[in-house]
């Protein structure tokens, strides 16, 4: 096997070789890529920088490409820095091509295999995106090498995502006509609303039950949220799932909202609680081509929630999708699951809104699965799953689902466009079963390994670290101003700061 680099700055096809010896990469003379040895498998390396490889690496790419299949590798690595305040080890997500339309996560290098594409992308104007965009047209196989394989000055890179808003667009209307790119601030946002079918229904569980004894039921306030969203064309079947051993006085509010878009049907449920039967007797009532199973206690924040969702559950190989959900005070609750210390969590539990690393709080992307407080998918994949497991009464039923998804060979999307608040746990008790956790863990045990799809935020949380770090010390400083100067100087400490502030805004 043989190696050569391609600079993707110079934009040129000439190809310098690489040479294996004594452990460690000499840069050989010039060689063109076409008068290489046929028999002989030639990776190029796509390099968007100056980069210091590691002798592992070459290795690593050797046993990765022995796998024929193969078409194109990518791989942890390290920012050169002075500074060692942090590790600059940079853990990638495995490959996700719903992530790589909003951000290139592949870091500056990536090993392709030629041989796999047709002649008509190798001319001397082919560039990165479209061969990577081609991998994911025609669903070629894509791998991660998880270790560290080179070194680039961060520098160097050149993060601009302006230039891809073209290529990606021209893929989306060639291969999923209706979804568009909307904007580039600091990746690009992928919309699928168009997507969107004529019917979407959504199913709301409900007993009924307040927030306070002067609110409004809660299924009132989640039902009103949805009369303000932006439908498009599509019009919504709002299935209310109802117990029938409480008052349902609440009903006839409920059916004050049906419109010419929005119809209202109820369906009556019957004691004993079971969530996973109350969500499966909402589906079979459904005539939508999606169905979004909303809890009563949300609250849709932004327009185009639901169709967004329904939009992108329609996407080919996608089989469920969620939405991000915060708390009332507006920290993160869920944006996606994550498989943390052996088990399932929230991804950035409790944590503030903001990019995420490689888009994990911004752009749409695979995950591993998403909580049943707001998760839509077709009726067709539902119908082949036989819905919900009833073994899972309480909890984890929406872990079950997705990873019965998951085994399908279906795809389950974190879609951080669509955004709701989730008044956790008002409804019911939220203590767990100990037989649902037994339940889960050996039915889904052997999967609860590595994170594929998170795994420089949960890994190495280094943003987490510095702001706790920053944090620390700034209180730090508060005490020890105190005990100097009392409370007189505290409070002189915070009006300097808000001087400063106000300075700055109004200078």
């Amino acid at each position: 096997m043989r190696f050569c680099l391609h600079d993707l700055a110079l934009g040129a096809h000439n190809l310098t070789a690489l040479e294996l010896s004594n452990a460690h990469v000499a840069v050989s003379q010039q060689a063109r890529f076409e008068n290489d040895t046929a028999q002989e498998k030639v990776i190029c390396l796509l390099a968007q920088c100056e980069v210091d490889f590691y002798p592992i690496y070459f290795d690593e790419l050797v046993e990765a490409f022995n796998n024929n299949d193969l078409a194109l590798a990518y791989s942890d690595f390290e920012y050169k820095s002075d500074y060692k305040l942090t590790d600059s080890h940079i853990r990638l997500p495995h490959w996700s091509p719903e992530r790589f339309l909003s951000n290139d996560f592949l870091g500056p290098i990536v090993a392709i295999d030629f041989s796999k594409f047709g002649n008509d992308l190798l001319s001397n104007s082919f560039n990165r995106t479209k061969l990577i965009l081609e991998c994911i047209a025609q669903n070629l196989e894509v791998q991660l090498i998880e270790s560290v394989g080179y070194q680039v000055e961060a520098l160097s890179l050149d993060l601009k995502v302006e230039p891809r808003q073209t290529e990606i667009q021209d893929y989306l209307n060639k291969n999923r006509p209706g979804s568009e790119v909307l904007s580039a601030t600091p990746w690009l946002e992928i919309s699928n609303k168009k997507l969107a079918p004529d019917l979407i229904s959504v199913v709301i569980p409900t007993r009924g039950a307040k927030k306070s004894r002067r609110s409004n039921e809660l299924v009132i306030d989640c039902i009103e949220s949805l009369t303000q969203q932006n439908l498009g064309a599509s019009k919504v079947e709002v299935v209310v799932v109802y117990d029938t051993d409480g008052s349902s006085d609440y009903l006839a509010k409920v059916s004050q909202f049906e419109t010419e878009s929005m119809s209202i049907k109820l369906v009556p449920y019957d004691p004993p609680f079971n969530f996973s039967a109350k969500c499966n007797l909402g589906a079979e009532n459904s005539s939508g081509e999606v169905i979004l199973f909303l809890n009563d206690d949300t609250l849709c924040r932004s327009g185009d929630s639901l169709i967004e969702l329904a939009g992108s559950a329609m996407i080919e190989n996608v089989g469920a999708v969620g939405a991000k959900l915060y708390f009332e005070n507006g920290r993160l609750q869920h944006a996606g699951y994550v498989l943390t210390h052996g088990f399932v969590g929230h991804a950035y539990f409790r944590d503030l809104d903001g990019y995420g690393p490689f888009g994990d709080l911004t752009a749409t992307h695979e995950v591993i699965g998403v909580t049943g407080a707001c998760l839509a998918q077709r009726k067709e994949v539902w119908d082949s799953l036989n819905g919900w497991d009833i073994s899972f009464p309480g909890a984890y039923n929406d872990i079950d689902y997705c990873f019965r998804v998951r085994e399908q060979g279906l795809d389950i999307l974190q879609v951080n466009s669509a955004r709701l608040y989730h008044y956790e746990s008002i409804t019911r008790n939220p203590t767990v079963r100990p037989e649902e956790t037994k339940l889960i863990s050996a039915k889904w045990g052997q999967a609860f390994g590595s994170e594929p799809y998170f795994r420089q935020a949960v890994m190495h949380p280094e943003v987490k670290y510095l702001r706790g770090e920053v944090i620390q010390a700034y209180t730090r400083y508060i005490e020890t101003t105190y005990r100097h100067y009392g409370v007189v100087g505290v409070l002189k400490l915070f009006t300097n700061k808000i001087n400063k502030v106000r300075i700055k805004l109004f200078a």
